[in-house]
C-alpha cells in the first residue's frame, strides 16, 4: 500500500467513524422517542398529559372545568413528580364537542412523544372517534365523563373511565323519578348523541320495569342546536306528564326547561351528569329549583379535601369549579400515580406508553375526591356510585339527596 493509499484509507476511516457516531446518536434519539418522553439537560424526564374537551362553544363550561382539573392535579403533584425526576405538563386540546375533530387531535397527540396519557373526553361521541386514533400507540385514556356502554365493550386496553355507564346512570335516574321525586309519569327527550340517547334508552328500559309511565313511548330525539322548543313543550303540556327527563348537556337542557316553565309546566326536570354545571341555574330561569340531576360524586365540596380543592381552584382560575373539574382532577391523578410508580421503580428511565397504559388499567382502590376508582378488565369503574342532586335556592351545586340504590 503506497503513501497515497494510506492517506486515503485514513480519511475514509475517519469519515466512517463520524458516520457511525451519527447513526448511534440517531438510534438513541429514536429509542427515547419510542419511550414516550424526553430527558432534559438535568436528567429530568419531561412528559405531558393531554386533556381533550370542548374549550369553546356551548359546552365549554364543562370542558374547561375538566382541563382546569388536569392542570391543578399536575400542579398539586409537582413536588412528588420532581422527587422522582419527572417534569409533567398539561396539554389542553379543544375538540369543540365534535366527533369529527377527534381523529386530527389523536394524530397530533400520538405524534407528540412526550404525551404519556389523555384525560378525556367529555362527550361519548367524541371518544368513539378518538379512542381508535390512540389505540395502536398504546396512549392511555381516562375519561372523566363518558357513559356510552360501547366504549368499554370494544376490547380497548387503553380506554378507561371513572364514571358510571349509561346502563347504570339511566336506570338510576328512572328509579329516582319514581321513588324520590314521586312522579308517576314522565316525558323522555334526548339530543341524539351517543351520550344523550344512550342515557334515554336505558332510562326508558328501567321505567318500564318499575312501572314509571313514559308518555312518549321510547322517547324522542331533538336537535340540540335548536333554540325554539315550543313544539316539544306543547307535546309535554298535552301529555300531562309529571316530569321531563332530558338525556343531553346543560346548554340545551336549560333552554327546554326555561321554555317549559314559561308555558306553565309545573313538573320536575331531570337529567344526568351532563346537567351538572353552574350555568344550568341562570339559564333555566324559573325552572331552576325544580331541576334534578345525577352525579357519581356525592357532595364533593362539603368535605375538608373538597373545600380545600375549591380554594385552590378559585385561586388558580378565578372561578368556581363545576363538578367535572373534580372528575378531571381525579382522572389526571390516576395517570400521575402510574407515572410516579414507574419512576420510583425505574429511576432515571422514561416509561413507554404501553407501560403506563398497563399500570393505569391495573389501578385498584385509588382514593379520589369524587370517590374510589378501581378499573376492571374492560376499563370500567365498578366502584362508581350514582347520587341524586336538586338545585335549591337557585344555588349551584345542587343539594345532595343521597345515593340512588340499585
Amino acid at each position: 500500500m503506497d503513501e497515497g493509499s494510506s492517506k486515503s484509507f485514513g480519511g475514509d476511516w475517519l469519515s466512517m467513524k463520524k458516520l457511525l457516531a451519527a447513526l448511534m446518536t440517531l438510534s438513541l434519539l429514536v429509542a427515547v422517542a419510542g419511550c414516550g418522553g424526553a430527558k432534559t439537560g438535568s436528567g429530568t424526564v419531561k412528559l405531558k398529559i393531554a386533556s381533550v374537551t370542548p374549550l369553546s362553544g356551548g359546552q365549554s363550561t364543562l370542558g374547561s372545568a375538566i382541563a382546569n382539573g388536569v392542570k391543578l392535579a399536575i400542579e398539586d403533584r409537582k413536588a412528588d413528580l420532581e422527587k422522582v425526576g419527572v417534569a409533567l405538563e398539561a396539554l389542553p386540546q379543544d375538540d369543540l364537542a365534535e366527533p369529527t375533530n377527534a381523529p386530527t387531535i389523536g394524530t397530533r397527540l400520538v405524534g407528540d412523544k412526550e404525551v404519556i396519557g389523555v384525560v378525556g373526553t367529555l362527550n361519548s361521541g367524541v371518544a368513539k372517534t378518538l379512542a381508535p386514533a390512540l389505540k395502536d400507540a398504546n396512549l392511555v385514556m381516562v375519561s372523566p365523563a363518558n357513559t356510552a356502554v360501547a366504549l368499554t365493550e370494544s376490547g380497548y386496553a387503553h380506554y378507561n373511565r371513572i364514571v358510571a355507564r349509561d346502563d347504570y346512570q339511566g336506570p338510576a335516574a328512572a328509579r329516582a323519578v319514581l321513588n324520590t321525586i314521586k312522579a308517576k309519569s314522565v316525558m323522555v327527550l334526548h339530543d341524539k348523541t351517543e351520550y344523550g340517547q344512550g342515557l334515554a334508552t336505558e332510562f326508558v328500559k328501567e321505567a318500564k320495569k318499575i312501572g314509571l309511565t313514559v308518555v312518549n313511548g321510547d322517547g324522542e330525539g331533538i336537535n340540540p342546536k335548536d333554540t325554539d322548543f315550543s313544539a316539544v313543550v306543547t307535546k309535554l303540556l298535552n301529555t300531562k306528564a309529571e316530569a321531563l327527563f332530558y338525556g343531553g348537556i346543560y346548554d340545551t337542557a336549560a333552554l327546554i326547561f326555561k321554555q317549559a316553565d314559561e308555558r306553565g309546566f309545573k313538573g320536575s326536570f331531570v337529567g344526568a351528569d351532563g346537567l351538572d354545571a353552574q350555568d344550568i341555574v341562570p339559564n333555566s330561569g324559573g325552572a331552576a329549583n325544580r331541576v334534578y340531576y345525577t352525579s357519581v360524586a356525592d357532595n364533593v365540596y362539603g368535605s375538608k379535601e373538597g373545600s380545600e380543592f375549591v380554594k385552590r381552584y378559585e385561586a388558580a382560575f378565578k372561578s368556581k369549579p363545576a363538578t367535572y373539574a373534580v372528575y378531571g382532577y381525579d382522572s389526571a391523578n390516576v395517570i400521575i400515580d402510574a407515572v410516579i410508580s414507574y419512576a420510583k421503580a425505574n429511576p432515571g428511565k422514561t416509561p413507554s406508553r404501553e407501560e403506563i397504559m398497563k399500570a393505569v388499567r391495573a389501578t385498584k382502590g385509588f382514593k379520589g375526591l369524587a370517590g374510589e376508582v378501581t378499573f376492571n378488565d374492560k376499563g370500567d369503574n365498578p366502584s362508581a356510585k350514582v347520587y341524586l342532586f336538586q338545585i335549591q335556592n337557585n344555588q349551584y351545586p345542587g343539594a345532595s339527596l343521597g345515593e340512588i340504590k340499585q
